[in-house]
Parts: C-alpha cells; structure tokens; sequence
C-alpha cells in the first residue's frame, strides 16, 4: 500500500505531465472521422486510478455539481436538435468530464511544489520554443505548420495576404495568437509579483512580454482589467513607487514588442487598434 508521500509524489508527477502535454505536445489525429486526441486523453486512465485510490480524501464542491449538471443537459440539448445519432457530440460531455478529473487531480497537489518543479521551467522553455518560433530559428516554422495547428496563422507568419512581409503575431505551439496570449496571460497572473522582488518583477514582465508579442487585443483589455482589480480591491500592498515600476515595465515591455512585431516600425501593430479607438467601428 502506497503512503501519502508516495501518492502526492505521483499525483505531482502526473500534474506536470498534464500541463506539459497540453503547452507543448501536438493533437493526434487517428481518422478523419474521429475528433483529434490530445496526450492528455492517454494520460486520464492513470488520473482516474490516482483519484479512486485517494476517494475517501476527495472533498466534494458544489462547483463539481454545476459541471456534471451541465453533463447532463447535453443529451437535452442533442434530443432537442436530433442529433442523438451524432458520436461526435458525446465528446463535448467527455470534455467536460476530462476537465473535471484534472480539477480534482490537482486537488491534491502541492501548489508550492508544483511552482518550483514545473510551472517554472515549463514556463521558460515555452518563451524558449515561442523566441525560436517568432524568430523562426532553423527554419522552425516549417516543422510547426507540419505537426501542430495553426494552419493559416503559422502560413502567413510575419506576412500579409499577398505574402509580403508584414507585422508578426506569435502564434506558438497553441496555433493561435490569442490563444497563445492567454496561456502567457495565465502565466503573468501567477508571477504577478506582490512579494515585489526583482526576480518575481523581472518574471513577470517577460511574460507581459510574451502576452504582447501575441498582439491580442482581448488579452490586452482582460491585463488592464487584472491591473485595476487589483488597485480597486487592494489585492497587493503596493506603494505608489511599485505601481510606477510595474506600469513602467509594462510599457517598456509594450514598445518592445511594438519594436520586434513591426520590424522595428515598419508595419502598423495590430493591437494598437485598440488604443486608437477604431476598434469600436468593427463588428
């Protein structure tokens, strides 16, 4: 019988394969008339053992009640609109029950422990594999478009319709920017550094970094948002001179992607849209 050392070693260990499958490992397609596979799914037997070995620990949340709800007004909804007959369907309650095996997984895990062993070096050698991709270093594109999503976004990197050279929008291993920029918003949020260390401040402006080389305007907002919720709810114990910091940082971090994107200047920045106003005009 394992102890509950071992146990929250595997658990710790099993929450950094997850975390690192989805940052960094591609879907697997099986067929065309299967949905994509994630490693993660190959990954969910292991979990489910892991969290019937410890079920007498499990504390139940109401929230776990809301998603299973959810579970089942799915097959409502798919009556409703006949699509009983259609599998494909049925995945979108495997989702939602993957995600609520990885809540439940990560229950058990040591947020402390899971900082130092993972989330840190899962984070740089994302900025590591996000600079190569953004700097297509080795002709790394290439290998991205083949074996990752992106399609259209990793094509036209750096190019505009005609494929001529453009402003760039990192796209990463998410095949999306603004995808991407969540991930790395998610990111600066845990370095937000309210011990206000140097280190934690330096983190956390590299991740503001990677957000902005994204050039999502959604992330942009949503970061503004983080900032004043913060400063409205007296979250951090700030002072004026660590706002002045971090907001300087911030911009500093801003004009450099505005720098990189645009090869230094040359090309309008996407997300400086949202600064002009002519975003309010869109649909």
């Amino acid at each position: 019988m394992m102890n509950g050392q071992t146990l929250n070693r595997i658990g710790l260990f099993l929450g950094g394969l997850i975390l690192f499958s989805l940052l960094f490992l591609p879907d697997i397609h099986l067929g065309n008339q299967l949905p994509a596979f994630q490693t993660i799914d190959f990954l969910l037997p292991f979990v489910v053992v892991y969290l019937f070995i410890r079920r007498k620990e499990l504390l139940w949340q109401k929230y776990y009640i809301i998603l299973l709800l959810f579970c089942a007004y799915i097959p409502i909804s798919m009556l409703v609109n006949g699509r009983l007959n259609k599998v494909i369907d049925y995945f979108e309650i495997y989702k939602i029950l993957k995600f609520l095996l990885i809540i439940l997984l990560f229950t058990f895990i040591d947020f402390k422990q899971f900082y130092n062993k993972w989330l840190f070096p899962l984070f740089f050698g994302l900025v590591v594999l996000n600079f190569i991709h953004f700097f297509n270093i080795f002709d790394f594109n290439t290998f991205l478009h083949k074996y990752y999503p992106g399609g259209i976004q990793l094509e036209y990197f750096g190019l505009n319709s005609l494929k001529e050279p453009s402003v760039k929008r990192m796209v990463g291993s998410m095949g999306n920017p603004n995808i991407n920029a969540v991930v790395f918003l998610m990111f600066a949020i845990i370095f937000i550094p309210f011990r206000n260390s140097k280190k934690q401040i330096s983190i956390f402006l590299l991740a503001i970094l990677m957000v902005f080389l994204c050039q999502s305007r959604t992330a942009l907002i949503a970061l503004g948002l983080i900032l004043i919720g913060i400063a409205l709810l007296r979250l951090s114990n700030w002072k004026w001179k660590d706002w002045l910091i971090i907001l300087a940082g911030i911009v500093v971090m801003y004009f450099i992607s505005w720098a990189l994107a645009t090869d230094f200047f040359k090309y309008s920045l996407y997300s400086n849209y949202i600064l002009d106003g002519s975003i309010l005009q869109t649909g």
